[in-house]
């Protein structure tokens, strides 16, 4: 048999014995190589590499050995089972849409609250495993000229500080915005999103809530209608503040908690490359 077709039988043979999702990955599994790049470029010198996991499985493997399911394959699990245990690419897969919120439809629809499923995991390897770990990693910054204690690593302490002075800048020539940012409040809240048992990025120190008096929060007001005003009248220059710095807003969930900003640059950069057409 010429030597051409015992290698091209050889590769195919090779190709076969892979496990399914690292050859999608290889050949066409564009959106968990956007993903691990995002990974990469949110949490530089965390985020490793995709690699196969147990019964076909594909991991993300973390620089402290770390491995955390990336996707299992599994298609058919509901909302409620993505929001409780979601994999890396149930975390991810829901698009965040920068920029002001849509005036005609300002209120998401059902069950679209890109970066509501969070893997604890991951969170836990990026910022502290416990409340003493995370404790240590505290910092105080400046924020419009008040200060505020938020976490390190990761670039997180550095991106509220930018936002901050953004927001002073914003203040001083609308004064008036004043009531919709503070109080401020930051800092480590070590305890679940309120009805779960999942710890809220709160617990790590990346997340901040705006006069939490004034805006809505869908727990204590169901009023959909006054939501939906509220989003549409929230000042977009707040939002792109924290949005061009790496924060989402709770205020493009459909269970809205419009005080709500929590570091996530990598949705940021994966919301970015989709605009830009890039995978």
């Amino acid at each position: 048999m010429p030597r051409f077709f015992l290698l091209l039988l050889a590769a195919c043979c090779l190709a076969a014995s892979l496990p399914s999702p690292i050859l999608a990955l290889s050949l066409d599994d564009r959106e968990a190589r956007l993903d691990l790049d995002c990974l990469r470029e949110a949490y530089p010198g965390l985020v490793e590499d995709l690699e196969p996991g147990d019964e076909g499985a594909l991991v993300l493997r973390l620089s402290d050995g770390t491995r955390i399911l990336y996707d299992d394959g599994a298609r058919d699990r509901t909302q409620a089972q993505m929001l409780e245990a979601p994999s890396m690419r149930e975390a991810m897969a829901l698009p965040y849409r920068p920029g002001p919120a849509d005036p005609a439809a300002p209120l998401p629809a059902s069950g679209d609250s890109p970066g509501r499923r969070r893997v604890q995991a991951f969170f836990q390897a990026a910022y502290g495993k416990d409340k003493r770990e995370v404790g240590a990693a505290l910092t105080a910054i400046p924020f419009a000229g008040t200060s505020l204690s938020f976490n390190a690593r990761h670039g997180a302490a550095a991106a509220l500080q930018r936002a901050g002075a953004r927001l002073a800048r914003i203040l001083e020539e609308k004064p008036e915005l004043r009531r919709e940012v503070f109080p401020a409040m930051a800092g480590m809240y070590w305890r679940p999103v309120a009805g779960t048992d999942r710890l809220s990025l709160h617990a790590f120190g990346v997340a901040v809530d705006l006069a939490p008096r004034r805006h809505v929060y869908w727990r204590w007001n169901g009023n959909k209608a006054e939501a939906a005003r509220q989003i549409a009248a929230f000042p977009p220059e707040i939002v792109a503040a924290f949005e061009d710095n790496g924060f989402i807003w709770g205020g493009k969930w459909a269970k809205y908690d419009l005080m709500h900003f929590e570091y996530r640059p990598e949705l940021l950069c994966k919301a970015r490359r989709l605009r830009n057409g890039v995978r």
